[in-house]
């Protein structure tokens, strides 16, 4: 049994589980702030229950592409002289990955949103939402959801151009 591997999935274990209750954070303020407060929107109801799942769905599976790069940005990091410089590191880029996912997951589900407002032209769909139509609520989350789906692997080489490769001699001079 390799001791390293234990401390690395442990690591691994408490650096996601933080980044997911942070995440979950930022949203509930965000979703406090922005939708509830100012639009006297029904928390409680099942159509905003449904839209909020699947904003909720669509940001957590985006910000499951931090996985990745983070995870090779703590093998390559690993090597570091000092435990302090290793845990500023690792917080560095984790903080620059989230943020990056949460701007291209706020910019997704603003675009479906809008797709989603102008498809039905005739039809307030907040309010709608808030007068608990389920089937409207149901089609904006899926909607979100399918451009998530779309977006992740776009976000995926954006996020692994930041992590810290070592430098390549150039063999070619």
């Amino acid at each position: 049994m390799d001791q390293n591997l234990i401390k690395e999935g442990i690591l691994k274990f408490w650096v996601f589980l933080f980044i997911g209750i942070i995440t979950l954070l930022i949203m509930r303020w965000f979703f406090h702030q922005l939708k509830l407060k100012k639009r006297n929107i029904d928390e409680f109801s099942s159509a905003n229950g449904i839209f909020l799942a699947g904003i909720i769905l669509s940001v957590f599976y985006l910000m499951s592409s931090v996985i990745t790069p983070l995870t090779a940005t703590m093998k390559l990091l690993n090597d570091t002289s000092s435990k302090w410089t290793y845990t500023f590191e690792v917080l560095k880029y984790s903080s620059l990955f989230v943020i990056i996912v949460f701007v291209s997951a706020f910019i997704t589900c603003v675009i479906a949103y809008q797709i989603v407002k102008r498809s039905f032209k005739n039809i307030n769909v907040l309010e709608e939402i808030n007068k608990n139509n389920i089937g409207l609520s149901l089609m904006a989350a899926i909607i979100i959801i399918c451009f998530s789906v779309l977006i992740k692997d776009s976000i995926q080489p954006v996020l692994d151009s930041f992590v810290p490769y070592p430098e390549m001699p150039n063999l070619l001079k």
